[in-house]
């Protein structure tokens, strides 16, 4: 089955992309600010995260800024958004200006350190707009601070959450190519002696071998696990590359776990971006926080 990917010279998802770019300036912005500063360990004084890897719990012990993604869409700038069209294949390049817009959720149990985060995403966003666009997009506009709103963390807890949300616009490249894989995880197998691995391996089979989620494995918050008759023998190689639920970044790993013929669980060095949330648990040692 056919489907439309971004085209090698540009990352692979536009929806990774765009709030990877963000995500990553927040944190190095906050990781030298004096008053909420951002580390990766459990004692940072703020949570920056993606709102996939979030724990909204989580906000009740820290101020926290949850990165969305609104909408996406074409701006139809130029002509069947052709940009190199073959004429005996289907494989065209196509490119065109995609026009979107961020929300930077502000969200504590105090509404006046939400408005402090606000005022200073808001800031940030504006003074360093140039640096930010010169990592490939074409504008940054429409920066505004949203009305507060107030959230139940739970039946005991409210928080208020006071939205930072702007637009942008980015070019992007595309070509029609075959992707049948995961985009969050990809596993890579090697093991030109493949005697007694039960999976989909046959004579005709050429390594390094690229596996199927679901088909040959499960993904879980730190690692995954092989299906049932998918234990990689002995003097395997196996070649993870997922994505890091904290930054967002592509992470290229061996996994760790005993390769025997018999072992089907491996972990990750980091936490997988995906349907687990990332964060559960940071020490409540925010000074003055309320």
């Amino acid at each position: 089955m056919a489907t439309i990917n971004e085209a090698s010279n540009i990352n692979v998802n536009d929806s990774f992309w765009i709030k990877r770019l963000f995500l990553s300036f927040l944190q190095a912005y906050f990781a030298e600010h004096s008053k909420y500063t951002w580390t990766t360990g459990q004692n940072t004084k703020i949570i920056i995260a993606d709102k996939y890897a979030m724990d909204l719990s989580l906000a009740a012990k820290k101020p926290s800024i949850i990165v969305s993604r609104g909408y996406m869409r074409w701006a139809q700038s130029t002509i069947g958004q052709y940009y190199q069209r073959s004429l005996i294949s289907s494989n065209s390049t196509f490119t065109d200006l995609v026009i979107g817009s961020m929300t930077f959720n502000c969200i504590a149990k105090n509404g006046l350190v939400c408005e402090e985060l606000a005022m200073i995403i808001r800031n940030a966003f504006t003074g360093f707009k140039d640096q930010i666009k010169a990592n490939g997009l074409h504008s940054i506009d429409n920066i505004a601070v949203e009305e507060e709103r107030i959230l139940k963390a739970d039946a005991d807890i409210d928080l208020t959450v006071v939205p930072v949300t702007l637009q942008y616009t980015k070019q992007t490249f595309l070509n029609a190519i075959e992707d049948f894989y995961s985009t969050n995880v990809k596993i890579s197998f090697n093991n030109t002696n493949y005697g007694g691995y039960s999976g989909y391996v046959d004579s005709e089979t050429t390594f390094p071998m690229q596996l199927f989620e679901y088909r040959d494995y499960v993904v879980w918050a730190s690692g995954f696990v092989f299906n049932e008759g998918y234990a990689p023998p002995t003097g395997s190689i196996l070649s993870l590359t997922y994505i890091d639920a904290l930054t967002l970044g592509d992470i290229v790993e061996a996994p760790s776990g005993v390769i025997n013929g018999i072992n089907r669980s491996f972990r990750t060095t980091n936490k997988i971006y995906g349907d687990h949330p990332l964060l559960r648990e940071v020490e409540d040692t925010v000074s003055g926080y309320i």
